[in-house]
């Protein structure tokens, strides 16, 4: 198999890993498809081999991109979560917006 080849089955695997969130592995990716990249920079391809592995590294720069979002979402998300345990956010009657700290233990009485 060769540059070429392994490149293009470097980023089919490394689609697969985005899609399924397994993010596992993708920094041996990434040098892996830099070294072969450079190995490729040595041999000439034609335009349609250069097309197709420009289409799969935009695909998947588009895909770490929607990755790298989702999990800034979810740390904002979970950041909220954790300001929401220590306070409640409440509305006056004339809509200001009030916060509350919620006591580190509640007691419970029967």
């Amino acid at each position: 198999m060769n540059a070429h080849d392994k490149l293009e089955a470097l980023l089919d695997k490394e689609r697969q890993k985005l899609i399924t969130s397994d993010l596992n592995g993708l920094q041996q990716i990434a040098e892996q498809k830099v070294a072969l990249i450079d190995r490729i920079k040595r041999v000439s391809l034609d335009q349609s081999e250069l097309s197709a592995l420009a289409r799969k590294l935009k695909r998947n720069q588009a895909l770490m991109q929607a990755c790298s979002e989702g999990i800034g979402t979810a740390k904002q998300r979970l950041s909220d979560l954790l300001q929401n345990r220590a306070a409640t956010t409440t509305y006056t009657g004339n809509g200001q917006r009030t916060t509350h700290q919620t006591p580190q233990s509640i007691e419970k009485r029967a």
